[in-house]
């Protein structure tokens, strides 16, 4: 129940907050019409899953972690398995940058915007998939 509610909540939040963007964009554009708004729908679409992504992200880190170790100590295990991440990539970066390596960023580009939701969507899955499995066993152990 708990993930449902997870993903549930993550997709509203995303469809409300992208209607709500557009909706409060169009009233500010109608009050003050000198300070026009333009809205790029691509870029609010993208920031709009960009961000279902990162609160798939904690929740799939968050849930196994409060089954595992109760919610008060979950908790900062949770922010610090995402510092550990965010470590990571942040390393990984640095090291790509100092090693030289060229990176085709048009052909990056180019995969992204014909694969990159349907990347983004499996990524989800899998990781809530993962984070079901860690959370099924950590549960089943407390219950032996």
């Amino acid at each position: 129940s708990k993930y449902i509610l997870a993903i549930g909540a993550t997709i509203l939040g995303g469809v409300l907050g992208f209607l709500l963007t557009i909706l409060l964009t169009n009233i500010m554009n109608y009050i003050k019409p000198e300070n026009f708004v333009n809205i790029d729908y691509n870029s609010l679409i993208t920031t709009t899953i960009g961000g279902m992504f990162g609160i798939s992200l904690i929740q799939a880190i968050q849930i196994p972690s409060v089954y595992k170790w109760g919610s008060e100590k979950g908790r900062i295990q949770m922010f610090v398995l995402l510092f550990i991440l965010v470590a990571i990539v942040a390393g990984i970066g640095y090291l790509i940058m100092k090693a030289n390596f060229n990176i085709n960023l048009e052909m990056i580009e180019s995969f992204m915007s014909k694969y990159g939701l349907i990347l983004l969507i499996v990524v989800i899955a899998i990781m809530y998939y993962i984070s079901y499995k860690v959370s099924y066993k950590t549960y089943k152990n407390k219950e032996d």
